[in-house]
C-alpha cells in the first residue's frame, strides 16, 4: 500500500493559505490607500475651488485691492480654478474606476489631452508668478527708490496674457503625444513617445534611457521647476541679508530714504516710519517666502519620482502598486491649488478686512495672527 506524504500535502496546504492571507492583506492595504488618496483628493478640490473663487470676488470687488501683487494672486487662483473644475473631477472619477480607466478609457481623445494640458499649463503658470511676484518684491525692497523698475497694473496686465501663451507653448508636448490608444483588448490615455533610431539613446540591465523621454520632461522641468526654483532661492536670500542682518547698519534697506518712508506711511518720526516699513515688508517677505518653501516641498518629490520612473531608474512592476505611488505624488503636487489660497487668504490683513462678515467671524475662531498685506 502507497503511503500517503502527510507533510508535503500539510506544507503545500499551509503555503497557499499563507500566500492567500498575504494576498488579501495586501489588496486591503491598497484599497485603504486608494480611499485616503481619493479623500485627499477631494479635499483639496473642496478647498482650493471656492477659495481661489472667494480670492478673485474679494480683489475684484475691491479698488484698493486692486494692486500689481494682488493681480498676480488673482492668476495664482485662476490657475488653482482651472485645475479644480478641470482635472480634479477627472482623477478622482479615474482612481474610483480604476479597472474601466486602464483598460477601456470611456473619456474622448480631447478629454485625453485636455487632462494633461491643463494641469501642465496651469502648475507652469503657478511657477511663473511666483517668480514674478519673488522679483517684484526684490526690487521692491533692494531699489526702493527706483519706482520705474517696480510692477505696475499696467504691466501685470500685459505680463498675464503672455505668462499664459508660454505656459501653454511649453505644455505642447503633453498634448502632442498624448492620445487614447486603441488595441483588440484595451483602450487607454497614455503618453507614448517617438522611438526610433533618432531618439533612442542607451540601455542596459539596470537602465533605459532615450532622448524622446526628454521631449517632454526637459523644457517643461526646466521652466516650471528648476530656473523658478534657483531664481527664487537668491532673491529671496538677498532680500533676507537685506531687512535682517543688514537692518540696523549704515547699508540698512532704505537708510537712505526716510523722507520717502515718512511720506509713504503719513508717520511724524524718521526712526519709528523706518522701522515700521522695515517690519511690514519683512512679514510680506515672510507670506511669499512660505509660498515657495511648499512650493519646493510639494514639486520637488513629484519631478524626482517621475523622473526615477520614466527612465527607469525605478523598476515597479505592480501595475497598482504604481499607480498608487504615481496618484499619491500628483495629489502632493495639486496641493499648491489649495495652500495658495489658505495662506494668502488667511495670513493677510488687508485681504481679510475687506472679505465679508462671516468670513472674517470665521478667520476669528482661528485666532490670526497679525499680519501685513501686500
Amino acid at each position: 500500500m502507497e503511503e500517503i506524504d502527510y507533510t508535503y500535502n500539510l506544507t503545500a496546504t499551509t503555503t497557499t493559505e499563507i500566500s492567500s492571507t498575504l494576498n488579501n492583506k495586501r489588496d486591503q492595504i491598497l484599497e485603504v490607500s486608494s480611499i485616503v488618496i481619493v479623500t485627499l483628493y477631494i479635499i483639496v478640490m473642496v478647498i482650493s475651488i471656492p477659495g481661489n473663487l472667494l480670492i478673485i470676488w474679494i480683489i475684484a470687488s475691491n479698488k484698493r485691492l486692486k494692486n500689481s501683487i494682488n493681480l498676480l494672486v488673482c492668476n495664482l487662483a485662476v490657475a488653482g480654478i482651472l485645475i479644480g473644475i478641470v482635472r480634479m473631477p477627472i482623477k478622482i472619477y479615474e482612481l474610483t474606476h480604476y479597472t474601466e480607466i486602464y483598460y477601456h478609457y470611456p473619456f474622448s481623445n480631447f478629454t485625453c489631452k485636455l487632462n494633461r494640458f491643463v494641469p501642465a499649463c496651469s502648475i507652469m503658470v503657478i511657477s511663473i508668478t511666483l517668480t514674478t511676484i519673488c522679483i517684484d518684491r526684490y526690487v521692491s525692497i533692494v531699489y526702493p527708490l527706483k519706482p520705474h523698475l517696480k510692477l505696475t497694473c499696467r504691466r501685470v496686465y500685459l505680463f498675464l496674457p503672455c505668462c499664459w501663451l508660454i505656459s501653454g507653448l511649453l505644455s505642447i508636448p503633453f498634448v502632442m503625444f498624448v492620445n487614447v490608444i486603441k488595441f483588440s483588448d484595451f483602450k487607454r490615455c497614455h503618453l507614448v513617445m517617438p522611438t526610433n533610431s533618432n531618439t533612442t539613446g542607451t540601455s542596459s540591465n539596470n537602465l533605459h534611457f532615450t532622448f524622446a523621454n526628454i521631449i517632454p520632461w526637459a523644457p517643461f522641468i526646466l521652466s516650471v521647476f528648476l530656473i523658478p526654483v534657483i531664481i527664487m532661492a537668491i532673491l529671496y536670500s538677498i532680500m533676507v541679508k537685506k531687512l535682517w542682518y543688514s537692518a540696523f547698519t549704515n547699508n540698512a534697506v532704505g537708510i537712505e530714504s526716510q523722507e520717502y518712508k515718512s511720506r509713504m506711511y503719513n508717520r511724524t518720526d524718521t526712526f519709528s516710519n523706518y522701522e515700521y516699513g522695515l517690519k511690514m515688508k519683512r512679514k510680506v517677505v515672510k507670506i511669499f517666502i512660505a509660498f515657495v518653501i511648499l512650493f519646493i516641498a510639494t514639486n520637488l518629490p513629484y519631478y524626482v519620482f517621475f523622473i526615477l520612473v520614466d527612465f527607469d531608474f525605478v523598476l515597479i512592476k505592480d501595475i497598482r502598486n504604481r499607480m498608487i505611488l504615481v496618484d499619491s505624488f500628483i495629489i502632493l503636487n495639486y496641493t499648491c491649488i489649495a495652500y495658495n489660497a489658505i495662506i494668502y487668504g488667511y495670513f493677510n490683513s488687508h485681504f481679510r478686512s475687506h472679505s465679508p462678515k462671516w468670513l472674517r467671524l470665521l478667520c476669528n475662531c482661528f485666532k490670526p495672527i497679525r499680519v501685513v498685506s501686500t
